[in-house]
């Protein structure tokens, strides 16, 4: 048997190729397997494996595969067989070609199972990475879940202040809006009490004009009577300006206290601007984590499929090659 070299294999592909489209049309999956191994090894001198034949013929699984080759290897050996059993032919050469055969088959069984043994291997590793990678998706799909819970749980801490911070902004506002009002009440009641104060004095520079009008014939005898009004009206003029100061006193402590209350307001205001920013911050770290989650999540699926897809098979064409042997 030729050695099993790069050139071998590529003198073997156009000469098979060329003949499998040669075969009817209708030519089913066990004629090509047969058809291609019987190139390789009796042409070409290359081991028909399960995968070099599925890679010419494209048809069929690696098990449907080994069943084929399976029986072309007893179809061979029942050929052989026959065409020994020729009268004219000495017996020694019989039997020294049937040695040789014998050691073509030992050849060919070692080494159908050592490539057995390699794609054994190969599927196994593969399985070991494809697990590996699903571990490492699945503790990483966990990582992801556990930052979203606690980002959850951030987010329900973040509502609660904000809820909170939401009250005490409309009791703030609310008390703002009671002080304003009772401010205005103030104000109106003051500039009502000027007004009639303004008032009641024209009322009295027009009587006391009046008076003085009458008093003027009789001014040195009414003198006392005209000092005693200027008193009077002096007393009322220090009596409104007390008024007006103690107004204006109570006026700006009102001011004061409505500058305090607007004060707090917009500091309210800016923690409440603050923890909706949080707020959208978080929402938006929930989402990406989230879309995280999902693409971590078709990645086990992915691996998970690969894994079960490839991990039976090699067992299965160890136990076909075993019962070969045989």
């Amino acid at each position: 048997m030729q050695e099993n070299s790069a050139e071998n294999h590529a003198l073997a592909y156009p000469a098979i190729t060329a003949a499998l489209r040669d075969l009817p049309v209708g030519a089913g999956r066990k004629e090509k397997t047969k058809l291609v191994a019987r190139m390789l090894f009796l042409d070409f001198g290359i081991h028909p494996s399960a995968k070099v034949v599925l890679d010419f013929t494209r048809q069929g699984s690696m098990s449907d595969i080994s069943r084929d080759l399976r029986e072309f290897w007893e179809e061979l050996r029942k050929r052989i067989r026959l065409e020994l059993q020729v009268p004219v032919v000495p017996e020694q050469l019989q039997e020294a070609f049937s040695e040789a055969l014998s050691k073509m088959w030992a050849l060919s069984s070692e080494h159908a199972q050592q490539s057995l043994e390699v794609t054994r291997q190969e599927c196994e590793l593969q399985v070991h990475e494809a697990q590996g990678q699903v571990q490492a998706a699945q503790h990483e799909c966990a990582k992801a879940w556990s930052q979203v819970e606690a980002l959850g749980v951030q987010m329900a801490a973040l509502q609660e202040r904000l809820v909170a911070a939401e009250k005490r902004s409309e009791a703030l506002v609310a008390e703002v809006s009671a002080l304003e009002a009772k401010a205005q009440s103030w104000k109106d009641q003051a500039e009502s009490a000027a007004a009639e104060r303004k008032e009641s004095e024209t009322r009295f520079l027009q009587e006391l004009e009046k008076e003085r009008a009458e008093r003027r014939v009789e001014a040195e005898r009414f003198g006392g009577e005209i000092n005693f009004a200027k008193r009077q009206i002096d007393t009322a003029r220090q009596a409104e300006k007390d008024v007006r100061e103690q107004l204006q006193m109570e006026k700006a402590s009102k001011d004061a206290e409505v500058t305090t209350y607007r004060q707090r307001m917009n500091k309210t205001e800016e923690a409440l601007i603050a923890l909706r920013a949080e707020h959208a911050q978080a929402n938006s770290q929930k989402a990406w984590l989230q879309d995280k989650v999902a693409e971590l999540q078709e990645r086990v699926k992915e691996l998970a499929k690969a894994g079960s897809a490839k991990a039976p098979r090699a067992p299965r064409r160890a136990a076909i090659k075993r019962s070969k042997l045989r």
